[in-house]
């Protein structure tokens, strides 16, 4: 799904991974480390130093609970992982 964070980022969310548009990065699913859900933003780690954080006062679209249903989504696949 595609998630408008503010007018100029864009990041793209599936099962297969994460990119984030016009800054040309991909990451596969399983290279995220950790998966934080907090009530105000979303954390995912993919090593020690590269954070990606999505809060939700600059989410633009869709609304926050359903980007937190498709996070959940995305937290149960990697727990089976």
């Amino acid at each position: 799904m595609k998630y408008n964070i503010s007018k100029r980022r864009v990041i793209v969310i599936t099962k297969n991974g994460i990119d984030e548009l016009g800054k040309d990065k991909h990451r596969e699913l399983n290279e995220i480390t950790m998966l934080n859900i907090y009530p105000n933003n979303i954390e995912f780690r993919f090593n020690q130093n590269e954070i990606l954080q999505i809060n939700q006062n600059e989410l633009l679209q869709p609304s926050w609970n359903i980007f937190l249903e498709n996070i959940e989504e995305i937290q149960s696949i990697l727990e089976k992982n």
